[in-house]
């Protein structure tokens, strides 16, 4: 089955109409291994639906949770882990003054 899936998902990605073509060459390569028909069609249209969800799903999963956590980015959990000494706390944009004593 590794050579099935490595050769569709490698035609996916140089043929016009992909998607399409992996499918069709899913089933001509587990035909012409001696599957019966109604099987491989079977395994082809699963497969097809289950990664079309799936491409759907995690996106919308992972949107979901970052809406759920109100963070755009894992490192932006605390503003301390960003800010510098002497800068404004939730302002990425600030920098710190020159050192006391240094006349600028």
């Amino acid at each position: 089955m590794f050579v099935v899936t490595q050769a569709s998902t490698a035609s996916t990605y140089i043929a016009p109409a992909g998607v399409a073509v992996g499918m069709a060459l899913s089933f001509a390569m587990l035909r012409a291994w001696g599957f019966q028909a109604a099987a491989v069609s079977l395994a082809v249209a699963v497969t097809g639906v289950w990664n079309q969800l799936a491409m759907l799903a995690f996106p919308t999963v992972g949107l979901a949770l970052l809406a759920l956590t109100g963070k755009s980015s894992w490192w932006a959990a605390s503003p301390r882990a960003w800010s510098t000494p002497g800068s404004r706390a939730g302002s990425a944009t600030s920098r710190p003054g020159p050192p006391p004593g240094a006349g600028g």
